[in-house]
């Protein structure tokens, strides 16, 4: 039982790092490129973000939350699978990296939806609003959000 609480927790924490949040690392390369909509959004006035715009970037979180929320079920119950095959005695190595395989994936293809989202969002922008993004990014620093409390 305990392999199976490391296992759930370890994956569980992996999920917290996703790629929409960006690493806190702020030599991070990814983080100096991209944009988060979270502070596309608080900054949208200092933007001037056009109704389309506006528009646009609720779809996008829109879409992304969704495929991400249903990847994320997906990936709890191969998680689960996972963690019952290694609690086998022998443990079957070749069905164990297949499992792996099918989770790992699914952690890929939430990193993919992210990515594909903030890839999205910097397109929209207008050079000058890349430049006004990229000011604030250097001092912006990400909100809790009071619901997760």
């Amino acid at each position: 039982m305990r392999l199976k609480t490391l296992l759930l927790s370890t994956i569980a924490a992996s999920w917290l790092v996703p790629l929409a949040g960006l690493s806190a690392d702020r030599a991070d390369p990814i983080r100096q490129l991209l944009y988060p909509p979270e502070l596309i959004m608080e900054y949208r006035s200092e933007l001037k973000l056009n109704k389309q715009q506006e528009k646009t970037i609720r779809e996008e979180l829109r879409e992304t939350q969704s495929a991400v929320f249903d990847l994320r079920w997906q990936m709890k119950d191969e998680s689960e699978r996972l963690a019952e095959m290694l609690q086998a005695t022998p443990i079957d190595e070749a069905g164990v990296l297949s499992q792996a395989d099918k989770v790992m994936g699914l952690e890929q293809q939430v990193k993919r939806s992210h990515l594909v989202m903030l890839v999205r969002l910097k397109n929209m922008m207008s050079d000058s609003q890349l430049a006004i993004l990229k000011e604030y990014r250097e001092s912006w620093t990400p909100k809790k959000d009071k619901s997760s409390r």
